[in-house]
């Protein structure tokens, strides 16, 4: 089998990427800041389609042979058997909370996820890359006052994550079927930290440090049935299962007390505990799309994990049972034209409503989103870029006392070339 010196190359890539991350990517302390992050672990990301965020996220029911959807592996077969695809994603948030006497901004920006796909044989099709699963980026201060009028500050912060790198295969099966499965190595890490102090010079200072660490594998399957009714209309269904996976967890606990008139704190109480699981609830979905004409196409989602099931270190976590349906399109005005940029790219909008795992003061957290995007090819090839905005609208002053606006970017590159073709001369 003759392997090109272009793969060789981006194999480099790759590797130099997994290598040389900047400070705010996924493999470190990502600095997203949402208090809602300090409920479970954190904000998810493990079933997020950064490319598909124009069209609300839809990706179980959907299949491109121009990138690379891992939330249901059996798209993988979708990929031309002479070629691979590569895509990244960076994104950046914008976050806008809002309490009844309060009002801040602020932003990040991160790397969404890296990924390959390539035909192995015309039956079997594989994909591996890596991504965040979750992240936790928070700062909270209340002041309040004892009955001496002494004035207490509670100061509660939190920073980390939890990464994957997966492996994907998918098989076609013939007479449209296709199935495919993902395995992940979970591993990072995520830090709470509160603080008590008072301006008061007799008031001594506590500090409790708190660090979990996780790592495990975990899999999940997907089925898709892509039925074409003529080369331009088609349509495929599609469903996901991920099993309950049990991590091993650490946790590490530190509290430290600086008394009055002294600099350096006692550490009155430590203790590492690196017998513990965290268990992941299962999760299954369903989805379809639609494409009517060589123009216009459509799709469908619906995902739900039972996170009221989570445990860590044996202990049930107040979590909610968590459900989305997302809806989405995309319009080509004529992706057979090579002279105008505008007609060939590809236009998405999309629509989705989640309930989250997040319980916020005795209320469930729930998500509003809206999207739009596009995404435009180079001349005479299938590589391109992808641009993306999703406005969501979390939890609110009534229910939560807290409501979020974020402003999410993406930004996606994408290379489609031949592979594993050996090149003739006359």
């Amino acid at each position: 089998m003759y392997i090109p010196k272009g793969f060789l190359k981006l194999v480099l890539l790759f590797a130099t990427a997994f290598l040389l991350l900047p400070e705010n990517n996924l493999f470190s302390q990502t600095r997203i800041s949402s208090p809602y992050s300090m409920h479970g672990i954190g904000e998810l990301y493990f079933n997020n389609n950064f490319r598909n965020m124009g069209m609300g996220g839809i990706s179980i029911g959907h299949r491109s042979n121009r990138s690379v959807n891992y939330v249901n592996p059996a798209s993988y077969t979708a990929v031309d058997s002479t070629s691979f695809v590569f895509e990244t994603t960076i994104f950046s948030h914008l976050y806008e909370q809002k309490s009844y006497d309060q009002e801040q901004m602020t932003n990040y920006a991160s790397l969404g996820n890296i990924a390959f796909k390539f035909p192995v044989y015309s039956w079997w099709s594989s994909a591996f890359g890596l991504m965040p699963f979750s992240a936790v980026g928070y700062k909270v201060t209340n002041t309040q006052s004892t009955d001496d009028m002494e004035e207490l500050i509670f100061s509660y912060e939190g920073v980390g994550g939890i990464h994957q790198v997966f492996w994907g295969n998918a098989f076609n099966l013939g007479k449209g079927f296709s199935v495919g499965v993902n395995t992940s190595y979970l591993f990072g890490n995520y830090k709470d930290i509160t603080v008590v102090s008072s301006p008061e010079a007799s008031f001594y200072r506590a500090t409790q440090h708190r660090t979990i660490s996780a790592n495990g594998f975990m899999l999940n399957t997907g089925i898709q049935y892509n039925r074409e009714i003529s080369p331009e209309r088609h349509y495929t269904i599609g469903a996901i299962f991920g099993n309950e996976t049990k991590l091993n967890a650490d946790e590490t606990f530190m509290y430290r007390m600086t008394l009055p008139g002294h600099t350096v704190p006692d550490t009155v109480q430590y203790y590492v505990n690196d017998d513990g699981k965290m268990n992941i609830p299962l999760y299954w979905g369903a989805g379809f799309s639609v494409k009517f004409n060589e123009n216009w196409m459509a799709g469908a989602d619906f995902y739900n994990q039972n996170w009221n099931n989570f445990e860590l270190f044996n202990k049930e976590t107040k979590l909610n049972n968590s459900y989305q349906v997302a809806l989405g399109s995309m319009y080509t005005p004529d992706q057979t034209t090579y002279s105008n940029f505008l007609t060939r790219a590809r236009y998405t909008a999309g629509v989705r409503y989640k309930q989250t795992y997040i319980i916020h003061n005795d209320n469930p957290v729930n998500e509003l989103g809206i999207s739009a995007g596009f995404d435009f090819r180079l001349r005479r090839t299938y590589s391109g870029m992808t641009f993306a905005f999703e406005w969501v609208n979390r939890g609110s002053l009534e229910n939560n006392n807290l409501r979020e606006d974020i402003f999410k970017f993406n930004i996606g590159i994408n290379f489609h070339e031949r592979w594993f073709v050996r090149r003739k001369f006359l």
